[in-house]
């Protein structure tokens, strides 16, 4: 049913662009004061790849290597690693790639429920839901940021180093550099148009490109696929694993591209746009994450030991590859949170903007505050605590996106409304 309510859409747009093309071009607008073509960027005519590109930043770069990580301190030997990552990512890019294909002509979802469902005062509960997802997702964007490099890298001052106080509230160095941060991304955000999708292809391809040149010198290296776990495919734990990653892609999927990807131009529809989809969520981080178990199988008791307070167990294994691997490496991490942190500042902004009367710059800032007063709270806790708190709200986080799923099956299943009439809801719909 679900795949026959996205074909009544199909044809329903079809028959709008018909109709449209009918009336006025559909590559140009007309200056109102002149004869004059201007060319419009909302009826350029992208195709099905544009979202493979838009995709790859954040879902084939570093999310597949820590999710590797992850299965293999559970104790999986590798043939249940191997089959944890692939059923967990073609269980959740099949999600993803079947709601693209409710995008009307954009190739992706607006977002993951009817205006129908609750009417357009009603959508201020689940709308307010998605926006608090999105913003904890940014504040923990940033604070795993801020973990590594303060435990990777001595040649910066400490993080944790008090520079004043204000009552039992110490300002960190590393509150005031995340801050900063989260500001200079925002202000990239407002970047608009043609040269804001640029931008955000430019991002993830860099990234891409960044990430698989520091996995040629890991194959280079001719690693095997084990691991020292003895849990199979039928215990309970590669169970969690199988969990774990369809939760971690699904959070990753509602925090930071349904609204942004709808923006891409775009009349392809159909199997065109869900392969492209699958590709980029299911086929491509699948094998970056097989490549990256090739270099960390082999080093599990490593891995184990690499906790918040001790990274030189992370440190001695990159220093493993070759220089130009570990450069890459690093250049690929920086870009993919910076991206990452740049669509999900961008999309909570827009939900703001749709839940409250106001403008797009007052969203942005709105946001900010919201993710930095977060990030306080992160910072106002001792470290292991802080960790563990990150932990339950990821977890919380978590919930709200398998309930957002479950809204759209349900809608659609039940009340058998179209995905057409789903397409037309303006932020979340």
């Amino acid at each position: 049913h679900l795949l026959s309510s996205a074909a009544a859409e199909e044809e329903m747009t079809a028959l709008e662009e018909l109709d449209n093309e009918s009336n006025t071009h559909p590559e140009a607008e007309v200056d109102a004061t002149s004869n004059t073509l201007i060319p419009s960027d909302e009826h350029r005519n992208r195709k099905p790849v544009s979202q493979l590109l838009v995709w790859l930043g954040v879902s084939a770069t570093i999310v597949p290597v820590l999710l590797t990580w992850l299965l293999i301190t559970f104790g999986l030997s590798a043939n249940a690693v191997i089959a944890d990552l692939f059923a967990g990512y073609f269980v959740a890019g099949t999600v993803i790639a079947t709601a693209s294909l409710a995008g009307k002509r954009s190739g992706l979802s607006t977002s993951i429920v009817s205006r129908a469902v609750f009417g357009v005062w009603g959508n201020a509960i689940p709308g307010t839901l998605v926006f608090i997802v999105r913003a904890t997702v940014a504040a923990l964007l940033v604070a795993f940021t801020a973990l590594v490099i303060n435990g990777t890298d001595s040649s910066i001052p400490n993080l944790t180093e008090s520079v004043t106080s204000i009552g039992s509230f110490n300002l960190t160095v590393g509150l005031i550099a995340s801050a900063i941060a989260v500001l200079l991304v925002t202000a990239i955000g407002f970047i608009r148009g043609v040269a804001s999708r640029v931008l955000q292809i430019a991002l993830s391809s860099a990234a891409l490109a960044a990430i698989l040149v520091a996995l040629i010198g890991i194959s280079s290296k001719n690693l095997a696929l084990v691991t020292p776990g003895v849990s199979e495919i039928s215990s309970k734990e590669s169970l969690l694993g199988f969990a774990l990653v369809v939760m971690v892609v699904t959070v990753l999927w509602a925090a930071v591209a349904p609204n942004l990807a709808k923006a891409i131009p775009m009349r392809e529809r159909g199997l065109r746009v869900f392969g492209w989809v699958a590709i980029a969520n299911f086929v491509i981080p699948a094998l970056v994450a097989i490549a990256a178990l090739s270099w960390l199988g082999p080093r599990a008791k490593q891995l184990a030991v690499i906790v918040p307070l001790d990274l030189n167990a992370l440190l001695v294994i990159v220093m493993e590859l070759p220089q130009y691997s570990r450069i890459s490496l690093v250049i690929g991490v920086a870009v993919t949170l910076t991206y990452a942190l740049l669509l999900t500042l961008k999309t909570a902004a827009l939900d703001l903007s749709a839940l409250l009367p106001v403008k797009r710059i007052s969203a942005s800032l709105l946001t900010v505050v919201v993710v930095i007063g977060a990030l306080v709270l992160f910072s106002a806790q001792p470290l292991n605590v802080a960790l563990n708190y990150l932990v339950n709200i990821f977890i919380l986080v978590s919930l709200f996106s398998a309930g957002w799923i479950g809204m759209l099956v349900t809608d659609v299943a039940l009340r058998r409304i179209a995905y057409h009439e789903l397409s037309l809801s303006r932020s979340y719909g």
